[in-house]
C-alpha cells in the first residue's frame, strides 16, 4: 500500500456542556498558544481497523514552536514551516515543496460555541491524573470519523488522540483484490519541553530565495520543484 498521511485537525466541541470541559478544553489552547517555546515528539500508528493491535504503518514526526508562534513540524520526511507570511511544505521523497498564504495563528482561546457545528461531546471524565474526552461528529460536518478520543493530561497536554475513520481503505497488496477496511489512527505525543528553539529550524532561506519579483530555491534543492500556492490560498 502506497504511504499517505493523514492530515488531522483537532476539532473541540459545543459550548454548552459541562463546565469542566469547557474549563479543560480553554486551559488546553491556553498552553498550546502561550508566547513560549513549545516542543514535542509525535508518534502516527495506523491500523487497520478497530480491533486491529497490529501497526500497519508508522510515522514519527517533532513539533516546534519559538516565542513569535512561529511553526516547525516533521512528519517523517515532510517538513513544515510557518511563519507570519507564508507556510511552506517540503515532501522531500518527491522533491517538491509548496508554498501557500499563512493563515492566521490562534492566540486567544477556542470558540466553542462556532466549533459546535462540527461535533459534540460524547463522553468526558477524569481518569487517573487525565482526562478523556470522547467526541462525535454532527451529521453534516463533513468530517471523515466516526469518532475521535482524546487524552488530556494534568498539565493541559494532549498525550494521546484516536481518530476512527468511516471511510473504507485498500489495504491490499495485490492490485486484483480488494481489501477494504475503516482504519483508526493514533496519535501519541511525548517529550513536552518550554526549552528554546534554534532559530534556523523556522528560517526558509535554506529552501527558498525571496526576491523582489519571483521565489525560487536554492542551490542545494535545486532539483527539488517548487508550487507557488499564495494566490489560490488567498482565494
Amino acid at each position: 500500500m502506497k504511504k499517505f498521511f493523514l492530515i488531522v485537525i483537532v476539532l473541540f466541541s459545543q459550548l454548552f456542556v459541562a463546565q469542566t470541559v469547557q474549563e479543560v478544553l480553554n486551559n488546553v489552547n491556553k498552553e498550546y498558544t502561550k508566547a513560549l517555546p513549545l516542543n514535542y515528539s509525535v508518534k502516527y500508528n495506523l491500523y487497520k481497523n478497530k480491533d486491529s493491535k497490529k501497526i500497519t504503518e508508522s510515522y514519527s514526526g517533532i513539533f516546534k514552536k519559538n516565542e513569535k508562534n512561529e511553526i516547525y513540524q516533521k512528519i517523517d520526511e515532510v517538513e513544515f514551516i510557518w511563519n507570519n507570511n507564508f507556510c511552506l511544505k517540503v515532501i522531500h521523497p518527491d522533491k517538491l515543496m509548496t508554498l501557500t498564504s499563512s493563515q492566521p495563528i490562534i492566540t486567544g482561546e477556542i470558540d466553542m460555541k462556532s466549533l459546535e457545528q462540527f461535533c459534540k461531546v460524547k463522553t468526558f471524565y477524569k481518569k487517573g491524573d487525565s482526562w478523556e474526552l470522547t467526541l462525535e461528529p454532527n451529521q453534516f460536518s463533513g468530517l471523515p470519523y466516526s469518532k475521535m478520543v482524546i487524552w488530556i493530561d494534568k498539565r493541559y497536554f494532549i498525550k494521546k488522540q484516536l481518530f476512527y475513520y468511516n471511510t473504507g481503505i485498500d489495504f491490499s497488496s495485490d492490485y486484483r483484490k480488494q481489501d477494504i477496511s475503516l482504519p483508526v489512527l493514533e496519535i501519541i505525543y511525548s517529550d513536552f519541553s518550554r526549552n528554546s528553539v534554534p532559530n534556523d529550524l523556522f528560517d526558509v532561506k535554506k529552501y527558498i530565495a525571496v526576491t523582489k519579483d519571483n521565489i525560487i530555491v536554492t542551490e542545494k534543492y535545486k532539483e527539488y520543484y517548487l508550487e507557488d500556492q499564495r494566490e489560490i490560498t488567498i482565494k
